[in-house]
C-alpha cells in the first residue's frame, strides 16, 4: 500500500533541509543550463521530472539525464528522458556494476513505473533498500536507532528489561505469599528530537501494553507501539505488535536479593514512508535476560537481549514488496534505582546497542535517568530522559510512563 501510494499520490514539496536532490543535465545539445532541484518527496519529484513540470519546466521537450542523491548519498538513482523518442530509463546507480537499467517507452511513463514497481524489479528494489539501510543515517526500516528494526528491539528491551522493575510492595507480597494474579496496564509515551549529519527531525511514540500475571513466576504481555517520525519534512510511520512471556526464574526475597527473569518474545512491525519510498513488513523475535540485586532501598539490574529481524513479503492487489531486511541487534543495559521514602524513586541507566549486520550507525550508547512516584498497589508515574549517541547521530528522548494495576 505504501509503494502504491508513493506512485500515485502527490505530496507537498518542502524547500528547507530537503532530503532528495536532483541534478538535471541536457543530453541533446540544445544548451539548456544544468538544474538542481531539491524536495522531501521522491514520487512528487519524479512525476515533475518525467513530465517536465513545476521546477523542471525549462526541460520541457528536451532530452535529459538526472542524477538523484539522497540525504548526503550521491547518485543513488539515475533517470533519463527522451521526449522525442518517448523513452525513459531508470537505474539504481547505488548498486554499482550490478545495477540493471530499466527502459520505458510510450506516453504513459507514470503507468509503466507503477507496473515496474508491481513486478518488484526482479529484486532490484530490495537490493536498493538494503544499500540505503547500510549507508543512510535516516533509513526507514533498518540501520539507525530510529529505524523499524531498532525500534522493535528497543520497545521490548525498555519495557520488559531495563524498566520492568517490580515495586518494593509487590516484592513483599511475593515473599509473603500474598500476590494476586491479574493485569497490569502501562502506557509509555516518548518524544525524540533527533540530529544527524544529513538532517534533523522529531519523533513521537505511544506504547500501550497489557501484562497478565498468571502466577508469581509467569506472565504474558502484549505491547502495541505506534511511532511517527518527521525528518526534514518527510513523514515516516511505524506500528508494532510485540508478544512477550516474562519467566521469573529466580524471585528476589528479603533473604535473597538475587533475581533472574528470562523473556522470550516475538515482534511484528510495519513501516511506511511515501516521501522516502521505503517501508515494509518485518517480523522477528528474540530473548531477553535480566539479572537483578534487590536491597531495601536500592535495586541494580543488568539486561541483555538478542533479537532477530527479517523482512516479510507483502501482497496487495497484485503488488509484491520485500523490504530486504535481515538484521540482528544486541543490546546491553545497566540500571540503578534508589527509593526515596515510601513512594518516590530515582534511577539512572546506560545502554549499549549494536547492529550485527551492516548498518549506517553500527553502535550507539544511551545514557539516561529519571524520577518516579508509585503507590503500594503497583500504580506508578515516571518521568525520564535518555540520549542515543552514535556516529553522526544524536537523539534526545523524553519519556512519560503511567502504570496501573487491575
Amino acid at each position: 500500500m505504501v509503494i502504491l501510494a508513493a506512485v500515485v499520490l502527490p505530496t507537498q514539496r518542502v524547500d528547507a533541509g530537503d532530503l532528495w536532490e536532483i541534478l538535471v543535465t541536457n543530453t541533446d545539445g540544445s544548451g539548456v543550463p544544468d538544474l538542481l532541484v531539491t524536495g522531501s518527496s521522491l514520487p512528487n519529484l519524479l512525476e515533475n521530472l518525467v513530465n517536465a513540470s513545476a521546477d523542471f519546466q525549462s526541460f520541457d521537450g528536451v532530452a535529459l539525464s538526472a542524477d538523484i542523491s539522497f540525504a548526503g548519498i550521491a547518485n543513488v538513482i539515475n533517470v533519463t528522458v527522451d521526449p522525442v523518442g518517448q523513452t525513459g530509463t531508470l537505474t539504481f546507480t547505488i548498486l554499482g556494476a550490478g545495477a540493471q537499467t530499466f527502459v520505458f517507452s510510450g506516453t504513459d511513463l507514470a503507468g509503466q513505473i507503477e507496473q515496474f514497481i508491481q513486478d518488484n524489479l526482479a529484486g532490484q528494489i530490495t537490493a536498493f533498500l538494503q544499500a540505503i539501510n547500510a549507508l543512510s543515517l535516516i533509513a526507514v526500516t533498518d540501520g539507525t536507532p530510529l529505524s523499524t528494526t531498532a525500534l522493535s528491539a528497543e520497545y521490548v528491551f525498555d519495557r520488559f528489561g531495563l524498566h520492568a522493575d517490580l515495586t518494593a510492595w509487590e516484592r513483599r507480597q511475593f515473599d509473603a505469599e500474598e500476590f494476586k494474579e491479574g493485569m497490569r496496564a502501562r502506557i509509555d509515551t516518548f518524544y525524540n528530537s533527533i540530529s544527524t549529519d544529513v538532517g534533523n527531525g522529531n519523533s513521537f511514540s505511544i506504547v500501550p501494553s497489557l501484562e497478565w500475571y498468571l502466577s508469581k513466576d509467569l506472565s504474558i504481555a502484549l505491547q502495541i507501539p505506534i511511532n511517527y517520525l518527521d525528518v526534514e519534512g518527510s513523514d515516516v510511520y511505524n506500528i508494532h505488535a510485540n508478544l512477550a512471556v516474562p519467566i521469573r526464574v529466580i524471585r528476589p526475597t528479603f533473604d535473597s536479593p538475587l533475581g533472574l527473569t528470562i523473556t522470550p518474545f516475538g515482534t511484528l512491525a510495519g513501516a511506511g514512508s511515501v516521501d522516502l519510498v521505503a517501508g515494509g513488513l518485518i517480523g522477528g523475535g528474540g530473548v531477553l535476560g535480566t539479572v537483578s540485586l534487590d536491597f531495601v532501598n536500592v535495586r541494580v539490574s543488568f539486561s541483555t537481549q538478542i533479537s532477530f529481524h527479517e523482512g516479510l513479503t507483502m501482497q496487495y492487489q497484485g503488488f509484491s514488496f520485500d523490504p530486504g531486511v535481515s538484521q540482528q541487534i544486541w543490546k546491553n543495559g545497566l540500571k540503578g534505582t534508589a527509593n526515596i521514602g515510601e513512594n518516590f524513586y530515582v534511577y539512572g541507566t546506560v545502554t549499549y546497542s549494536q547492529f550485527i549486520q551492516d548498518a549506517a550507525v553500527d553502535t550507539w550508547w544511551s545514557p539516561g535517568g529519571g524520577i518516579g512516584f508509585r503507590q503500594p498497589d503497583g500504580s506508578s508515574v515516571t518521568v525520564g530522559y535518555s540520549a542515543d549517541l552514535g556516529d553522526g547521530f544524536r537523539g534526545d528522548q523524553f519519556r512519560l510512563v503511567f502504570q496501573l494495576p487491575f
